[in-house]
């Protein structure tokens, strides 16, 4: 379902850019996106809802993660 909603934004021009978190997990994509596009990231303070601990929200490498950037004016269809 995820990789379907992903595909259909992009198809529709509402996503900048995306990543999948396969390879390292969602920190290692952050690090890729910002150093492939020569930007860096803010991100507010992420406290997984447990059970899940925090090294793997970080460096997890579950199925369906995708890092994505959005158009501003996409916010409300999404």
């Amino acid at each position: 379902a995820v990789n379907r909603l992903v595909l259909a934004a992009a198809e529709n021009g509402f996503l900048h850019s995306a990543h999948d978190c396969a390879e390292g997990g969602m920190l290692v994509a952050l690090a890729e996106c910002c150093l492939l596009g020569g930007i860096g990231v803010r991100c507010p303070a992420i406290r997984p809802e447990p059970p899940l601990r925090l090294d793997a929200a970080f460096f997890g490498e579950s199925p369906s993660r995708y890092i994505v950037s959005v158009a501003s004016r996409a916010m409300p269809e999404l």
